[in-house]
């Protein structure tokens, strides 16, 4: 396997994490790989730390640029790589051993633009443990629509790309949305639509540190993933009519997941009754969903009916929707 790999990891204040992060990517068995470090103005030591991997190392780059978010510093990685194969890692995050050998060589395998890994989710403590679903992909070799069905249905996988290696020709001018939250929400569905064939492998290579922060404990509350969501369901429908009922089914569960959180805070969302009755518009989607369970199903029906009933229902059960 000669093609180069281009490892894409956007840096800020990560002091304590990015040796990790680094040392995972370089002990890889992978040889042709260049690592692209976007230092995307961090005020700590993580510059300093990127400047002593570039000098030890000719296969490590780094990008010093104003800061910008996540986005930015990937889109600045993204115009600055050379590889036929695009990874992303977040620098808290770290990979075991073998997992790029792996993953390129399932591709040429299978001819695939995608492939996909499982993740362990580490907590600040160092307790670890597997992500789960509640389905898996019956195959390990995916088309375009089945690998978008997956993808709204959390079915092995999610949103999330940094547990996927992506051939760059599917990327082309894609890239994520400038200050906006949920950026893989935007852009992982436009990578998909691209793919002629996704690999899946049922193998945990990929390790995500979960922090709190002030994001989880604020009391306002994130709506971008409707947004998102909302604008896979269009595309989708408009382009792949057989995955239209997964994508309507996916809107009103992030709407659902949105509720939630005003919830949790013990605050009032003023819109929810207008998001209700807009949801209505997919009851016959929710209903005849063969990917949706019957609490989630149970859950979103509720919604539907009355967001007053939900949420006594959803407290009445400790927040467990």
């Amino acid at each position: 396997m000669n093609e180069l790999l281009s490892i894409i990891v956007p840096v800020y204040n990560v002091e304590m994490y990015l040796k990790r992060c680094v040392d995972s990517i370089l002990k890889q068995d992978y040889d042709n790989m260049e690592i692209i470090l976007v230092d995307d103005g961090s005020t700590d030591s993580s510059g300093v730390i990127c400047d002593q991997y570039a000098s030890n190392y000719k296969n490590v780059k780094v990008i010093h640029k104003k800061n910008g978010g996540l986005s930015d510093a990937r889109n600045f990685g993204l115009d600055n790589c050379r590889g036929q194969y695009i990874s992303f890692i977040d620098s808290d995050d770290w990979i075991e051993y073998g997992m790029y050998h792996h993953m390129i060589s399932q591709m040429l395998s299978d001819d695939s633009d995608i492939s996909i890994c499982r993740r362990n989710r580490v907590n600040e403590n160092n307790q670890s443990r597997l992500e789960a679903c509640r389905r898996y992909p019956s195959k390990s070799i995916l088309t375009k629509e089945e690998g978008l069905s997956c993808l709204m249905t959390y079915t092995g996988y999610d949103m999330s790309v940094c547990d996927k290696v992506l051939k760059k020709e599917i990327i082309n001018n894609i890239r994520f949305p400038f200050e906006k939250t949920c950026e893989d929400s935007f852009t992982t569905y436009k990578f998909f639509s691209n793919a002629k064939r996704i690999s899946y492998i049922n193998k945990p290579y990929y390790n995500y540190f979960y922090r709190e922060n002030s994001i989880t404990r604020s009391s306002k509350v994130n709506k971008a993933v409707i947004e998102a969501s909302l604008e896979q369901m269009v595309y989708i429908s408009n382009n792949y009519p057989t995955v239209k009922v997964e994508s309507e089914v996916n809107y009103v569960v992030s709407v659902i997941s949105v509720f939630n959180e005003f919830i949790k805070r013990n605050l009032d969302w003023p819109e929810k009754k207008l998001y209700s009755k807009e949801c209505k518009l997919y009851f016959k989607s929710i209903i005849s969903c063969q990917y949706i369970g019957s609490l989630k199903r149970f859950q979103c029906i509720a919604f539907l009916i009355s967001p007053q009933i939900y949420r006594l229902i959803f407290k009445k059960v400790g927040g467990k929707a």
